[in-house]
């Protein structure tokens, strides 16, 4: 019987380096997650994050994001999947979101 094909069976890509001081992306999380053959589906069931979020966090679509102390949880959360320092991942992520927030004039509500 021919075996179904899996994101398994698929080359994955290097996951980027990470130097200490790497400012954390959606873009750097998402190549994170590919490079370890993972769904968004896969990190939805282990972290309970809806989809949409996982989503709007890699693609940095900030203003489909909870405010600053959720996504701070669900960064940190991924990054302890992706093998990575959730830590630096939560405040780098988190920083340039509240960027974004200020920039849009919302208040500060880490």
């Amino acid at each position: 019987a021919p075996s179904q094909a899996s994101v398994e069976d698929e080359p994955r890509p290097p996951p980027p380096d990470n130097p200490p001081t790497t400012p954390f992306t959606g873009p750097r999380l998402k190549a994170r997650r590919l490079a370890a053959g993972l769904r968004r589906e896969d990190i939805s069931k282990r972290t309970k994050i809806r989809i949409h979020y996982l989503e709007a966090i890699e693609e940095e679509q900030f203003e489909r994001l909870p405010p600053p102390v959720y996504v701070r949880g669900f960064v940190f959360e991924i990054a302890k999947i992706l093998k990575t320092d959730p830590l630096q991942a939560a405040r780098t992520y988190v920083r340039r979101y509240q960027e974004f927030l200020n920039s849009r004039g919302r208040l500060n509500t880490t």
